[in-house]
């Protein structure tokens, strides 16, 4: 079996090789997928390489100063000067590899499917959920890791590719937002080790934690507030169930993107072992975010309806409306949670 390192190496001798590269990450990017798209960036930047970034969704507001201190220009899909989708030819003779981060699902990757599946130009993907599609000519793929972030800066290590102060604050960021600012059950000694060699590089955590947690805009507390109003508990307060609308957002006068991390509020009630966010897209589709202290595994419960993540944090997206799949999530998530005796009677 192919070790980690040898992973590494294989992709990193593979991107070297390059000159021209296209990175991509999943749909509405979070803190993970953008530290490894800009840290990533900015690494092969400095190698001088021609490096495009493109990200398929606004990325949440409390990013913004991470972008903006990046100097680079991280598209969204209606500003794309090309289409992924149906210029695959043109797009292959501008690229020498594509790089996907933070995910290998092509269902997160729509904008970029079919050009993906195309095989226009060699692709690498480096990821750590345990689903995933098989669309990488040379992939490294870790569940074992806390972040994605975290498998980059490895990467870059074993390659001895230069990390700045800029490039580390993307990774440190990265891990720390999948980890839950390190509370998260994924937070072990490999990614303490590693968030300490990123600090050792110059991150001030407490002001990275300052400028994500700290300086949320009023509708931000607004949406909290109106959601966490309407909360649901059910299988003896077991299982939380939040809802977000367009109605909601619209009174509170928030985005989507000022739902982020709107799921982890519910894990505070000591009952509650799994929390359900329920988000209403355009077009009649349900974005369903799930989240479990114990029993519950989310990934192969997302992996069932066409989703996947970790087994403690996962997510799908289902064609239908907000009750019909509230009633399909609470039975799956239901099933899964032992009985009240096997547990001692407690959560």
């Amino acid at each position: 079996m192919t070790s980690l390192v040898e992973q590494y190496r294989a992709a990193g001798s593979l991107i070297d090789q390059w000159s021209r590269v296209l990175l991509l990450t999943h749909e509405r990017p979070d803190g993970d997928a953008l530290g490894c798209l800009i840290g990533l960036s900015r690494m092969l930047h400095a190698a001088g390489k021609d490096v495009t970034a493109l990200c398929f969704g606004a990325p949440g507001p409390r990013y913004a100063k991470l972008i903006a201190s990046a100097k680079l220009t991280i598209q969204t899909e209606d500003s794309l000067e090309f289409a992924l989708s149906t210029q695959h030819s043109a797009l292959s003779t501008q690229l020498d590899g594509v790089i996907i981060v933070d995910t290998c699902a092509l269902s997160q990757l729509t904008p970029a499917a079919d050009f993906l599946k195309s095989k226009a130009v060699p692709i690498v993907a480096i990821d750590h959920h345990a689903t995933h599609d098989d669309i990488a000519d040379c992939a490294v793929i870790d569940p074992s890791a806390s972040a994605s972030s975290l498998q980059v800066l490895e990467l870059a290590e074993t390659m001895a590719w230069p990390i700045d102060l800029e490039t580390a604050t993307a990774l440190f960021t990265g891990i720390a937002t999948d980890t839950g600012w390190f509370q998260f059950s994924n937070t072990d000694a490999r990614t303490l080790q590693a968030a300490a060699r990123l600090v050792e590089c110059g991150v001030q955590p407490n002001e990275l934690y300052q400028t994500y947690y700290m300086s949320d805009k009023p509708a931000r507390l607004r949406l909290l507030g109106a959601a966490l109003s309407q909360l649901e508990l059910h299988a003896e307060d077991r299982v939380a169930v939040l809802c977000v609308t367009p109605d909601l957002l619209e009174r509170c006068g928030a985005t989507r993107a000022d739902s982020e991390d709107l799921i982890n509020e519910p894990m505070r009630i000591g009952t509650v072992e799994a929390s359900v966010l329920l988000s209403s897209l355009d077009a009649g589709v349900i974005k369903v975010s799930l989240r479990s202290k114990r029993f519950v595994n989310c990934a192969s419960l997302a992996a069932e309806l066409g989703g996947g993540g970790h087994e403690r944090a996962a997510g799908v997206r289902i064609k239908s409306d907000l009750q019909s799949v509230k009633e399909l999530i609470l039975k799956a998530v239901i099933e899964q949670l032992p009985s009240t005796e096997a547990t001692g009677g407690s959560a």
